[in-house]
């Protein structure tokens, strides 16, 4: 019984903590001679079992190592535990147990025979105030009935957080006794119930329109084509000079695509280079946008890994003038032609920042960015009445927010100038000018505006990195709205978002946005419990494509979804599910 247990509670660690190598302490009863049997006193010390579980093997494999590992150790008892600590541990940890932090503890000694008369009694384990170590497994076996509890550190443990782990514990064993020739990673750890919820957390679908994001602009653009919808630098652009101006473009950018289909476009953030864009899409392009704040040797890796059709410049002249560009001025009238677009072909390559390696091109669908759009047109919500400054250059994904949410609502769009939006004052005059109602922002840029006193009634979205708890502190007071937004460049711009009400408590990064799912694996892809941290997979409409030209990485993070249709993208973010 022992040996079961102990193995059972190895497993059961395991699948909390993703660890496979660790000491389980048990106190050993020993007396050496029979001459001690019945001599008073403790005669017990620790020991420690160290035994690598192996997630590929069977239950019954690890209860074979478990048994001739713990009887190695029996074998050796004579050696004193306290001697084992002084040669390993030079320096201990006054707060931590030296060499284990969990343990074992296994009565099974014979039920005294003392008789009282009209007195039955029974053996109770008696529990303490004190945790010796982190979490101990108390277990008595008496007249064929085991009883387990678990003893705990209140400073590191909440009592809902061990009954779940109690629970799990009674899954696993009623999986190893029915099943104990399953494969460790694969026997079930949560129950029905648990699968239920985890299921109605990912309940986020809705049904996807007909119709693709050119075609959402287009229908705003004739329902309204005199509404100024686009400001810049003092100046206002009605919808139907965005859709003159791209549809005269279309069919020039479409006479010069080739195999890949693919337009790099160069130049500052402006008015043309927003219609370029959406000309590309008419044209059945995808885009590729080449920041001019880039080095000249980022931009040509880029330029030679991508290999574009075509490069359109905007407004810039003297900058990578050996490669062949064409100016956008110089693009000139082409006989018009109707394409359509499909929701599975990609719609941009973005590349990564490269701060782990090479910069990597994500390909992006159409039907991501449509996904995207309308699920942020809901939440954290716009209509026709907002006014968003767009102040993120093109060359990150979540720009894509910044320039069509608004176009396909008929909210109106305010681009910023690079060198303003780096400016705290410029930034926040314009906000104040413009009667800014939703701006979205790096931690960092909202950091920027609370040390100048910023404080505009204004829906403030913040993503792009971690949003520190002091700042959510005092941005909340100073604005109308605050929200979290998470997701990375490879499942289309934010893939969860959270409305922050209460900045004393943990920022979260919420809830999966529509068409959306998350799941938070282990190594062996298996749900982990609420509370307990696993890898964020996310699927869905958002899924990208892949990496551009790179087969076997894409292959290695876009992994098939065991739970449904469709590829999961493997974040390598830890993360869990609060209860």
């Amino acid at each position: 019984m022992f040996i079961y247990l102990a193995a059972l509670y190895r497993l059961l660690l395991y699948r909390y903590s993703g660890q496979t190598d660790f000491a389980i302490g048990a106190p050993a009863a020993w007396r050496p001679h029979d001459v001690f049997e019945n001599t008073i006193g403790v005669f017990t010390d620790n020991i420690a079992l160290r035994n690598p579980l192996i997630p590929d093997e069977t239950f019954n494999d690890l209860l074979k190592r478990e048994a001739d590992g713990s009887l190695e150790v029996f074998d050796n008892l004579a050696l004193p535990f306290g001697k084992i600590v002084d040669l390993l541990i030079k320096r201990p940890d006054p707060g931590r147990h030296p060499i284990f932090q969990v343990m074992l503890v296994f009565q099974n000694y014979p039920r005294p025979s003392t008789a009282f008369t009209h007195l039955d009694y029974r053996m109770h384990i008696h529990g303490n105030n004190t945790a010796k170590v982190d979490i101990t497994l108390d277990a008595a076996l008496t007249n064929g009935i085991l009883e387990c509890r678990f003893e705990y550190a209140r400073a590191l443990f909440t009592e809902s957080q061990i009954t779940q782990l109690a629970t799990h514990f009674e899954q696993l064993v009623k999986e190893s006794i029915a099943n104990p020739e399953r494969i460790l990673s694969e026997i079930p750890l949560l129950t029905s119930e648990e699968y239920g919820l985890m299921e109605s957390w990912n309940d986020t679908a809705q049904k996807m329109p007909e119709e693709d994001t050119p075609e959402l602009i287009r229908q705003q653009a004739l329902a309204a084509p005199d509404r100024e919808i686009l400001f810049f630098e003092d100046k206002g652009y009605t919808y139907k000079w965005l859709l003159d101006t791209s549809e005269q473009l279309a069919p020039v950018i479409a006479s010069r695509l080739g195999k890949s289909r693919l337009v790099a476009l160069f130049g500052k953030r402006s008015p043309e280079m927003i219609a370029l864009l959406l000309a590309t899409w008419q044209a059945g392009g995808v885009y590729l946008y080449l920041d001019p704040e880039y080095p000249d040797e980022r931009l040509r890796y880029m330029i030679e890994d991508s290999t574009p059709d075509v490069i359109i410049r905007v407004d810039i002249n003297d900058r990578l003038t050996v490669i062949p560009m064409t100016s956008y001025n110089e693009l000139t009238e082409a006989e018009a032609t109707s394409w359509e677009i499909s929701p599975n072909e990609i719609a941009y390559v973005i590349y990564t920042s490269g701060s782990t390696g090479k910069p990597k091109g994500v390909q992006i669908y159409h039907r991501g960015i449509t996904n995207f759009l309308l699920s942020m047109k809901k939440k954290p919500g716009i209509s026709q009445e907002d006014r968003l400054l767009a102040i993120t250059p093109l060359s990150f994904d979540i720009s894509v927010l910044e320039i069509f949410l608004p176009l396909i609502t008929g909210a109106r769009l305010y681009l910023l100038e690079r060198e303003k939006s780096l400016d705290a004052r410029s930034l926040a005059e314009a906000v104040t000018k413009n009667e800014i109602t939703i701006m979205q922002a790096t931690p960092s840029t909202w950091l920027m505006l609370m040390e100048i006193g910023f404080k505009e009634r204004i829906k403030a979205l913040c993503g792009g990195e971690a949003l520190p708890q002091r700042l959510a502190g005092l941005l909340l007071p100073n604005v109308s709205e605050l929200w979290n937004m998470y997701g990375p460049t490879e499942t289309t711009v934010w893939s969860s978002i959270y409305l922050i009400e209460d900045a004393t408590a943990p920022i979260l990064i919420g809830k999966p946005i529509n068409n959306t799912t998350m799941y938070l694996l282990d190594s062996a892809l298996s749900q982990v419990p609420a509370g307990v941290y696993g890898e964020l997979y996310i699927g869905g409409e958002g899924v990208g494509a892949g990496y551009l030209n790179l087969g076997e990485l894409t292959n290695e993070r876009f992994v098939a979804n065991p739970f449904g249709e469709g590829r999961l993208y493997r974040t390598g973010d830890l993360v869990r599910w609060l209860p």
